[in-house]
């Protein structure tokens, strides 16, 4: 398997990336000595945010492999699809997810950046794909595809994702939805991922990465000139006078401070005009500091919960010889209520 490398001009860029993330690190951690529980990094996600440093000092032109890094957020790695162990259960899993599915909103990743997934009706698919195709499936069946759609058609389309990993959630709904300007608002560690992944990805989009010399002015103009806006989780109470057609925290609340799954609530109850798409636990198993998600966001949306009929894959089918049935069983059904994964579209209270 031959090694890709990014050339001199994409080097460049992940150099600024890079510096500007560096920059809204060191912003954020003059926040986090005042003691802002709402800026600072939850206790699971300074453990983990830690362990990817070294991207930082890794030579520019083996982020053509970045893929190969991004096993810190989604635990994906390069060898499932080497060995093919889980290849039937995979297929399985995806024919029950696209069945009836129309061919618009089946899923592939990228096949850049050194790209994970078996090759499934010249569709990529990987672990994360296969997740995310659980959700487009539920918001296709509820018509919140087809609306933001057919908005698109008038306007373009102000998406929010709170925690976007490496950017594979944002890949597929602009990939579905161009007319869009697609917000990340994610800890800055985690943005040097999708910031890399996006910016590589779509080189004819605008990109426009936190910059704290020039975040006013481009705030006052209301990102009007960006494609993409990747900014750092500090920022987000400043960013009031913006409104959003669409809201997405795929397991990300859970794995936050309760002070913090309460702001983004309450920004999003003043900013957003549609939905909050939300695929959680109640708590993330690790994180011990209180949140409950589905209480939380039940004080400022309604909540109507999607009950399953094929299951989403998570890390934790990555366990070898445990079909995807048998994991939502060991994980769901079997644990207590504060393990179940809940999907939520979430709509304001009037």
């Amino acid at each position: 398997m031959q090694m890709l490398l990014i050339n001199e001009r994409d080097c460049e860029k992940i150099r600024r990336i890079k510096k500007k993330v560096l920059a809204a690190i060191d912003e954020r951690n003059v926040l986090e000595s005042a003691g802002d529980k709402t800026k600072n990094r939850s206790i699971y996600w300074t453990n983990f945010s830690n362990r990817f440093q070294y991207l930082f000092g890794l030579d520019e032109r083996y982020f053509g492999e970045l893929r190969h890094h991004t096993y810190h957020l989604d635990a994906d790695r390069y060898e499932e699809y080497c060995f093919k162990e889980h290849e039937g259960k995979f297929r399985q899993e995806w024919d029950a997810l696209v069945k009836n599915l129309p061919s618009k909103y089946r899923l592939s990743s990228s096949r850049m950046l050194g790209d994970l997934g078996y090759l499934f009706d010249n569709c990529n698919v990987d672990s994360t794909t296969l997740r995310f195709q659980q959700s487009f499936r539920t918001l296709w069946e509820r018509g919140v595809l087809q609306r933001l759609e057919k908005l698109s058609e008038k306007k373009k389309v102000a998406i929010f994702e709170i925690g976007g990993g490496y950017g594979s959630f944002a890949y597929h709904m602009m990939r579905l939805i161009d007319n869009s300007v697609y917000f990340i608002v994610d800890i800055p560690e985690t943005l040097l991922f999708s910031a890399s992944y996006l910016t590589l990805n779509f080189p004819q989009k605008r990109v426009y990465l936190y910059d704290s010399s020039d975040f006013d002015s481009v705030l006052k103009n209301k990102f009007s000139e960006f494609d993409i806006v990747l900014l750092p989780n500090f920022v987000t109470s400043r960013l009031g006078g913006l409104r959003f057609d669409f809201a997405i925290n795929v397991q990300s609340f859970q794995e936050m401070k309760p002070e913090q799954v309460d702001e983004y609530a309450k920004f999003l109850t003043s900013a957003l005009d549609g939905e909050l798409y939300s695929w959680n636990m109640d708590a993330q198993p690790f994180n011990k500091e209180g949140v409950n998600v589905s209480q939380q966001l039940a004080k400022f949306f309604n909540l109507h919960e999607i009950h399953w009929v094929t299951r989403a894959r998570s890390i934790w089918s990555r366990i070898p010889d445990i079909s995807p049935r048998k994991i939502f069983q060991r994980f769901t059904l079997k644990t207590p209520p504060y393990m179940h994964v809940r999907e939520y579209l979430c709509v304001k209270k009037q």
